[in-house]
């Protein structure tokens, strides 16, 4: 570049993706070049993308030689890069492997006069493993971990480095195994129709996904019948949740500005288990985390950034969401819902979805606006409403989770208008932690009995035992 070679210590690190570098590239173009670019023996040590925005903008590029800051060349590369790219613990434990040599035994050959000592090596002390690892900020393990994957596969090494894969998926691809199940790996088909339950024996999951899928193409043209998978076998004296049996959530992006006061205790809470491995994870602010595009589980229902809310995330990355979508190769009947409680967001996106894969979902707790700024930032109700009657997509779901107090007629006249293919609906399922105002069973039995008598599939969960008109399918109480 511009006659330097760039220097191996520079190239540890992934190259910037196209949005970091059209943002250098904007400042250097605007500003010129505030920092210098860093040489050492005539290699670049530092200042590899400030260089190509220079010669992309035809600005002169400003050079100098590496004076000893930093303490050595590796540690000064260490901690510019650390500050400015946010790069994964996957990737930290990759680039500390490969300076790991340099961390043991770096010599002063090619430093400034400054910074020599007698010629001789400086070594570090403890075990090179754990230096790189306590400078990288990851465990000594994920270094580890990361020997073991160079050995097996460089390749997928590569990948890991580049932000493609996480260490953990790399490793499980080497290795040719699955992620373990925490679940029981015997599942169930039930059928349900006109109030009575069929249910298969307990089978091996390829043999049930099988036959889930046989009665799926036979059965369900009838709206009355519900085929379902169910991973967990579930106790007599307690019904399971089918909705979550095959559905897991993918979170490519994660994190959201909306402060639900009912996420605190579940969402919120659950991304706060991440405070060692993603620091705006534990804060939950939204972020991305391209590393995951290439893991979907490969579940029946699938939850797109079900950690969050798309409203918070670029254009540009949920586009790449969606192609990797299209791309996926999972089941036939898998299902990806786009879920956001400001469904205008998702209208840019319409045309890009495959529909026979695809739904859009939004919350609607109630239709009333009173009081709603104290629970949610998020839009209001009617604001909501429109937003997602409005969005020319064929196939919508709505979740009334948890269900707020409401006016019955008014509010069952939105979800008719609305269309949607089904709609769940369910109490606080945390009401110890979090009191909500919440609709008189009467209330709830009124409204539900409308939707159905209008043809509209309503689902339960949550409700706490209470009795429901007939019609309305119980998953989880």
């Amino acid at each position: 570049m511009d006659r330097h070679r760039i220097h191996p210590l520079a190239a540890l690190f992934p190259p910037m993706t196209p949005e970091e570098f059209a943002a250098i590239a904007e400042d250097v173009k605007a500003n010129g070049l505030v920092e210098p670019i860093i040489l050492l023996n005539g290699q670049i040590l530092d200042g590899v993308h400030r260089l190509k925005a220079c010669l992309q903008s035809g600005i002169k590029p400003q050079y100098q030689d590496w004076d000893g800051e930093g303490g050595t060349p590796i540690q000064y590369v260490w901690s510019k890069n650390w500050t400015r790219r946010h790069l994964t613990a996957s990737q930290r434990a990759v680039i500390s492997l490969v300076a790991e040599k340099d961390f043991a035994t770096e010599t002063v050959r090619g430093r400034p006069k400054a910074a020599r000592n007698d010629g001789k090596i400086a070594t570090i002390s403890g075990k090179a493993r754990d230096k790189a690892a306590s400078v990288a900020g990851v465990s000594a393990r994920y270094v580890q971990d990361a020997k073991l994957l160079n050995d097996a596969s460089p390749a997928l090494l590569e990948q890991v480095r580049l932000g493609h894969l996480t260490l953990p998926a790399a490793k499980r691809q080497a290795l040719k195994t699955e992620k373990p199940r925490k679940d029981d790996p015997t599942h169930r088909v039930r059928i349900e129709f006109s109030g009575h339950t069929l249910q298969s024996e307990r089978l091996p999951k390829a043999d049930a996904t099988q036959l889930h899928e046989e009665l799926a193409k036979r059965l369900s043209a009838d709206k009355d019948i519900g085929i379902f998978l169910i991973g967990k076998v579930e106790k007599p004296t307690k019904s399971t949740s089918h909705m979550y049996a095959d559905a897991k959530t993918w979170n490519p992006a994660k994190g959201c500005e909306f402060d639900c006061a009912y996420c605190r205790p579940s969402f919120q809470t659950q991304a706060k288990r991440q405070k060692h491995n993603c620091k705006s994870c534990y804060q939950y602010t939204p972020h991305e985390h391209p590393e995951r595009l290439a893991e979907i589980p490969n579940s029946e229902i699938v939850f797109v950034c079900g950690n969050g809310d798309l409203k918070f995330y670029r254009p540009s990355y949920i586009r790449r969401i969606i192609e990797a979508v299209k791309d996926h190769q999972g089941r036939r009947s898998q299902t990806f819902y786009f879920q956001s409680k400001e469904p205008l967001c998702l209208e840019p996106y319409l045309k890009m979805l495959p529909v026979e894969k695809c739904i859009l979902v939004t919350t609607l707790e109630t239709n009333r606006t009173k009081g709603y700024d104290k629970i949610s930032k998020a839009p209001p109700p009617w604001e909501r409403f429109q937003q997602f009657l409005h969005l020319d997509y064929p196939r919508k779901v709505v979740t009334i989770e948890p269900v707020l107090d409401f006016d019955v007629r008014e509010f069952a006249q939105w979800i008719v208008r609305i269309h949607p293919e089904y709609v769940w609906i369910g109490l606080n399922s945390r009401d110890k932690q979090l009191h909500l105002p919440e609709p008189s069973p009467e209330k709830l039995r009124e409204f539900t009995s409308l939707l159905v008598s209008k043809g509209i599939e309503v689902r339960g969960k949550h409700l706490r035992g209470l009795e429901m008109p007939q019609g309305v399918k119980r998953y989880q109480d």
